[in-house]
């Protein structure tokens, strides 16, 4: 079985998605996704460890931002669900 690299690993790609539409850079990353109502809060750090979050409304997204909501969803999901 081979690795899957950085590029092709959806959880990556749906990060990506999501971040470069809000026009953050390469640096941030997303901690953790809650949905509230039809809104998604969305919460993340800088490589240097300052946090920041956003929220999307379930409402207005494009479908490509609705797979990757869908994606990083199940990835927090399975992590959750073997405590990671």
């Amino acid at each position: 079985m081979s690795a899957v690299s950085k590029e092709d690993d959806p959880r990556v790609r749906a990060e990506d998605i999501i971040l470069g539409a809000q026009g953050y850079g390469e640096a941030a990353k997303l901690t953790s996704i809650c949905l509230s109502g039809d809104e998604f809060h969305l919460f993340g750090c800088w490589d240097d460890g300052d946090e920041f979050k956003f929220t999307l409304s379930s409402q207005e997204l494009e479908p490509l931002e609705k797979w990757a909501i869908e994606q990083l969803l199940e990835d927090q999901k399975l992590k959750s669900s073997l405590n990671i």
